[in-house]
This record gives C-alpha cells, structure tokens and sequence, in this order.
C-alpha cells in the first residue's frame, strides 16, 4: 500500500516537472476540482429535492376517480346538447336574416364561440392506462371531443369570412349540427364498456341530459337576469309548424330525433323521446329571447318579424316587458323584462363588415 502511494506521488511529481507546473497551478487544478465536486453534488441535491416535490404534488393534489370522471363525461352529454342549441339558433339567424338581400352576412359575438365549445381538460385518461378496453373507448370519446372543437374553430373562422361564399358556411355548419348524434353514440359505449354502466340507468342519464332536458347553463344565466320561464309542459303545446324558426332548423331537428329513435331501438335503451322535438324549440325560444340582434332587440323578434309564434315581439327599448298573446299556444313565456345593456345579453348577432 505505501509503495502504491508512493508510485502515484512520484508519478504526480514527474507530470509536474514535465509541463512546469508550480504551486499555483496545482492550486488552481484542485479548486477546478472541487468545483466540479461541488456542481455534481448541487445536481445530485436538486434532482432529489424535484422528485421529492412531485411526491408531495402527488399526494396533496386530490386525484380523480372513476366516479368523478363518470359525472363529467355525463356532463359533456349536456355540454354537447346546449351547443346543438346555440348552433340551431346560428342556423336559424344566417338564413332568416338578410343583408342587403344576401344571407350568411351575419356572425354571432365571441361569448357565442364559448358557448359552442366543448371543455377537453376535464377527461382524464390516466385514470384508464392499466386497463386497455376500458381506455380505448374513453379515449375514443374524449379524441371525437376534441374534433368538435376543432369543427367549431373552422366554423368560427368560415361564418367571420366575409369573402367565403354562403354554400361553404352552410356545409361547415351542418357538420357541426350532425356531430351531436356521434357524441351520444360514443358515450353510450364509453359509459358501457369504461365505466360498466348498465342500460337502465344510461336511460335515466340520456332523459335527464338530452331527451327531457331542464337543466342547461343558459337557464342559469336567465334565473340570474330575473328571466321567468314557463315549463309547464301539459299547458304548453307547440305547433311546429307555426314557431318562425321551424322552415330553418326543422329538417336537422327531425333528423335527429329519427336517429335517435333508431339508436334507441338498437341498444334496447328505456326512454321516450316524443317530447324532445317540442323540448328542443323551447330551448330555442329561450336562448333567441335573450340574444340580441344588432344592439337594437332580441334576435326574436326579427325572426318572427311581429308575429304571434312565440310571443308578440316587435321592439326593444333600454327596458321593456314583453308579454306574449293570451291566446297563443305556441308561447312558452310568462311575463318577461329584458334590457338592451350588454352585459344582460347571452351574446348578440351582428352584421359582417
């Protein structure tokens, strides 16, 4: 051992003599060398102390379960059905209204666009990355929401185009429409095949959600404005034909109530959808009240141009009530106070400029 001590101290001293090296430079060799000591124990510290704080990310951060995830996904079904909604009201709008004898020269504001969309950040896969069938569907469903985003973003950026002829407009908008059915179809094998859920209840979910539907975010938005809906369905019954939006929007709706009904029919699924249609249009009559056209009144009013379809509206002033017709049948509104401040408004239409 001393010998090998030595041997290395005479080789040291020999590689010194060879290149000159002095005092200094054997000092500034073994402060380089601490130096380098010194990084690779601040990596060693740092590294440790990263994964240390992801573990504790991990275990202070709530994780999601499959529970949770069940009920936004259900959610989205909802999500998907009030854009179907705001789209028909689109559709009804680029064809009922003319500028300067042309149609599809009309977009809706930016609060429309957030209303249409769909949220993706709420699906969370891992939870399904040990289990492959389980994932696959899950996926698949969360993959086609994230397509319905990006249909609505070609829509935004074709509808805003003024130099984009009509047809185009028409088409892109037509396929946003149809995407609803396909949502219900991959959530109906998601909620089989991801979450186990039995028919029964994907039944229970499918009334509550879509077919007899009394719960959207935009009913929210009118309780907070003071707006009073009247639901009570056995007193309020629609003639299709006679609501001013029907000679637009009606093919899609019936559409797709057919293929619902087959979808139904198909699975063996335990609901009733003869009051979707009627539901549908009262959706719609809610969300046209309360868009405003042009900062001059509610989109409505335009569309029935004064009317007795879903209530006698003509005008709007800074604040004005509007009460529908005793004698009409197709109204679904008691008594309503709406106001032309901007804020009040779900989103307007404008004309493109």
């Amino acid at each position: 051992m001393v010998q090998l001590q030595v041997s290395w101290h005479d080789t040291i001293t020999e590689f010194g003599k060879e290149f000159g090296f002095n005092i200094w430079d054997w000092s500034a060799v073994l402060i380089s060398f601490c130096s380098v000591l010194i990084a690779i124990c601040s990596f060693i510290v740092a590294f440790k102390t990263f994964k240390s704080q992801k573990k504790t990310e991990k275990n202070t951060t709530p994780a999601i379960n499959k529970e949770v995830q069940l009920f936004l996904v259900n959610n989205k079904l909802k999500e998907a059905y009030e854009s179907f909604i705001h789209l028909l009201i689109l559709q009804i709008s680029l064809e009922g209204i003319e500028v300067d004898g042309s149609k599809y020269r009309v977009k809706p504001t930016s609060q429309f666009w957030d209303l249409v969309r769909l949220k993706v950040t709420d699906l969370h896969e891992e939870i399904f990355y040990n289990k492959i069938n389980e994932f696959t569907h899950f996926h698949t469903f969360a993959d086609f929401v994230d397509i319905f985003n990006n249909d609505i973003e070609l829509l935004h950026d074709t509808i805003e185009n003024s130099e984009i002829d009509a047809s185009f407009k028409k088409t892109a908008l037509k396929k946003c429409i149809e995407n609803l059915f396909p949502i219900i179809q991959l959530w109906y094998k998601c909620l089989r095949e991801s979450f186990n859920i039995d028919n029964k209840e994907i039944s229970n979910i499918l009334d509550t959600h879509i077919i007899n539907c009394t719960d959207l975010s935009v009913e929210r938005i009118f309780k907070i404005r003071n707006v009073v809906l009247n639901s009570n369905v056995e007193v309020i019954k629609y003639d299709m034909q006679e609501h001013p939006g029907s000679q637009y929007i009606s093919s899609n709706v019936d559409s797709l109530c057919q293929l619902l009904v087959e979808f139904i029919a198909v699975n063996k699924i335990d609901v009733e959808i003869n009051n979707f249609k009627e539901n549908t249009f009262r959706w719609i009559d809610s969300v046209m009240m309360n868009t405003l056209y042009c900062s001059e009144g509610p989109l409505i009013s335009f569309i029935n141009n004064g009317n007795a379809g879903s209530g006698n509206v003509s005008v709007a002033n800074p604040s004005q009530t509007i009460q529908p017709q005793s004698n009409n049948s197709n109204s679904c509104f008691s008594e309503i106070t709406t106001t032309n401040y901007p804020s009040t408004w779900l989103y307007q239409i404008v004309k493109i400029k």
